[in-house]
């Protein structure tokens, strides 16, 4: 699937819900979607679940499940890349601005936003077991344990990757690199990132 536009989308259900897919075998990129999802477990803004290749696509909305939900797609298993969310989202148990729950590799992609969970919450990953690399978070994280600023629980390497801890309010070990908003606003922090063809049009939001 790819250049698709869902605009102010409200949909509801039990397992394996998303604003495209309630879960995805494929490949999606252009995609974009704006609205609301609520479900109980994998809960995703554009996929439930996800085992496919997802790129260039995003969603801003709000997002709403108990168990594994997230921005992007509640339960992931394949790559994404070049893909945001920006709006808010509520969960208990691995709650992520972009994944719930994430088993594949994440590259040059955000989060701006509210997040509140129990356990497992992170600014862009809720649970992590996948290398997250050139990737930030900006906006609130609230959880009562393993909350991160950029992943809550993280099994995996994270590389070049920041998070607001001002607006987050968290301070992490090996999770990712904490900044203040000003910091974060810096196209020189980011050293290394591609501004030319990647980044250049998604200067860091707050």
């Amino acid at each position: 699937m790819t250049n698709l536009k869902l605009v102010d989308v409200n949909i509801k259900g039990s397992n394996y819900v998303g604003g495209l897919a309630g879960w995805n075998s494929g490949t999606m990129s252009n995609i974009y979607v704006t609205g609301s999802i609520t479900g109980v477990t994998k809960t995703g803004g554009l996929a439930g679940g996800n085992g496919g290749a997802i790129a260039n696509s995003f969603v801003a909305g709000s997002i709403t499940g108990s168990y594994t939900a997230g921005g992007f797609v509640g339960e992931n298993y394949g790559p994404i890349d070049q893909s945001y969310h920006t709006g808010s989202i509520t969960g208990t148990e691995s709650v992520g601005g972009l994944v719930g729950e994430n088993n594949a590799p994440i590259s040059n992609s955000y989060h701006t936003g509210s997040i509140t969970g129990t356990h497992n919450v992170g600014g862009l990953i809720g649970d992590n077991y996948a290398p997250i690399d050139k990737s930030y978070a900006a906006g609130s994280v609230t959880g009562s344990s393993a909350a991160g600023g950029l992943v809550g629980n993280n099994y995996a390497t994270v590389s070049d990757s920041f998070y607001d801890s001002e607006t987050t309010n968290q301070s992490d070990t090996g999770k990712g690199i904490g900044l203040s908003t000003l910091d974060m606003g810096k196209q020189s922090t980011y050293a290394g990132w591609d501004f030319t063809s990647i980044w250049g049009d998604k200067r860091v939001r707050q």
